[in-house]
């Protein structure tokens, strides 16, 4: 029983990582797909999504490719923790910090083509996805100035379920296209690597607790996607992506240093049906407005052994809007909100709360050669419980993140 009840403790991130827009919210945020002009139009990826990046978001967005294009993204992103007001009760209080973290995060290649017998236009593709971005560091430190007592945390995550895609969108009558993605894992691990420091007083020992993970992660899932030209200039789009499983195996080491036990443990992370719809309109050849809105389907995570369910969040919802100058240098604005599973996490279903955030970006677009930018700003705050105390304390926790990235498109007639 102790055994599972710290791996509850260790996979409550897992659980939290489940969902392929977010990674562990008590980590930070991330798109599920890094493309720099949907980022900066708020996130807008069904409709927004450039050249091959498209087939990570929205496959039938491909049929916009015109020439044999690369692309690759990457982005640098920071943030903050800090805790409310802990009176009357201590005049300590928590502070953490997500040290600056710079990924590439996806490649991708795509070429229209024609075939005997297919009269309408094809596109194909294949990329590099990290589909699920488990780096990131977090440091933390809680001491009660009062008491003496203290906590002091360093975390290190590493790994995801990084993918390799295949993808094709086919279009018919030049106002519909269709669009299917295959997206297989390679070489997926998590590792998480955790020190907890406690000192009781200034007269105690301090007891170091060191927590190690090692899993290797697999899955296998697919994607759809639909758009269609409708009148007025209105673009639309409709994606689904059916459930899937992520498998989860390796070992976990904890003790009290120098002790330590290890365990062999399967697991996996059951992931629900998503989908989503978004449009978008220009008006009179001088901006572009996207809205979209998409499912948040949480997981639940589940031991092998014995099918023991460990956590199950409702599921959320996700609005987003986005507009973009029609312009040699298009300027782009957005604005989202999204659910993010955390807290509650048991046998019956939590509540999700509210992540927000603004973003902006430019572009630069010739005929062979695009570069795009993007800046991001989120934040949302949580009721949080201690039980370091009698009865248990209940105070607000906020968390920000700030990220930049970029999108760099070769296209070759």
């Amino acid at each position: 029983m102790k055994i599972k009840a710290l791996i509850l403790a260790i996979f409550v991130p897992a659980i939290l990582f489940a969902d392929p827009y977010t990674i562990n919210p008590a980590l930070g945020f991330i798109a599920s797909v890094n493309d720099a002009r949907a980022r900066a139009m708020g996130r807008t990826e069904l409709m927004s999504s450039t050249g091959p990046n498209a087939m990570f978001a929205n496959p039938a967005n491909l049929i916009n490719v015109s020439y044999l294009s690369a692309q690759i993204s990457g982005q640098e992103m920071s943030g903050t923790i800090n805790d409310g007001d802990w009176t009357p009760v201590s005049s300590g209080f928590l502070k953490g910090s997500y040290p600056s973290n710079l990924n590439l995060s996806q490649i991708a290649f795509a070429m229209p083509f024609s075939a005997p017998n297919i009269s309408n236009k094809a596109v194909a593709a294949i990329g590099y996805d990290t589909y699920l971005d488990w780096r990131l560091n977090f440091n933390s430190r809680f001491q009660d100035s009062t008491s003496g007592f203290g906590i002091f945390n360093e975390n290190t995550t590493r790994g995801g379920l990084n993918t390799i895609s295949i993808a094709g969108a086919l279009e018919f009558k030049d106002l519909y296209s269709l669009g299917f993605a295959l997206h297989k894992s390679i070489n997926s691990k998590l590792k998480v690597d955790m020190a907890e420091r406690y000192e009781v007083d200034a007269d105690t020992n301090e007891y170091l607790l060191k927590v190690l993970t090692d899993y290797n992660a697999s899955a296998l899932f697919a994607e759809i996607g639909v758009t269609a030209k409708l009148p007025a200039d209105i673009d639309a789009s409709l994606i689904i992506r059916p459930r899937f499983t992520i498998k989860l195996k390796g070992q976990i080491s904890w003790g009290f240093y120098p002790d330590h036990d290890i365990y062999e443990i399967e697991s996996k992370i059951k992931m629900g049906d998503m989908y989503g719809l978004g449009l978008s309109k220009k008006f009179q050849n001088w901006i572009t407005i996207a809205v979209e809105y998409q499912n948040r389907p949480y997981s639940v995570l589940y031991f092998y052994t014995d099918k023991q369910q460990i956590g199950q969040t409702n599921n959320g919802h996700c609005f987003r809007i986005g507009l973009e100058t029609q312009t040699l240098i298009p300027v782009r604005l957005g604005y989202f909100i999204e659910s993010v599973p955390i807290d509650g996490q048991n046998d019956k279903k939590a509540t999700p709360k509210s992540l927000s955030g603004i973003t902006a970006g430019i572009g630069l677009i010739t005929r062979y050669f695009c570069l795009d930018t993007y800046a991001e700003f989120s934040s949302w705050s949580y009721n949080h419980i201690s039980y370091l105390y009698e009865p248990p304390v209940e105070y607000k926790r906020k968390e920000s993140l700030t990220s930049f990235g970029a999108t760099m498109t070769v296209q070759i007639p």
